[in-house]
């Protein structure tokens, strides 16, 4: 595999989410599949997908 490719936007966002959740910043538990489709720019599927991972950890 080539180290230079990026990484897949939902497992950007499963990174992002994972360290905000190591942070305690979601006291009153994590944001709705639209809220995170507007913050981070991309369709429900790929939402999904990250919080599917979460979900997996």
């Amino acid at each position: 595999m080539d180290a230079h490719l990026p990484l897949p936007k939902y497992h950007q966002i499963y990174l992002v989410l994972r360290e905000q959740l190591r942070e305690g910043r979601f006291d009153q538990g994590l944001p709705g599949e639209l809220a995170l489709m507007g913050q981070f720019g991309v369709a429900r599927v790929t939402v999904r997908r990250a919080l599917s991972q979460l979900a997996e950890e």
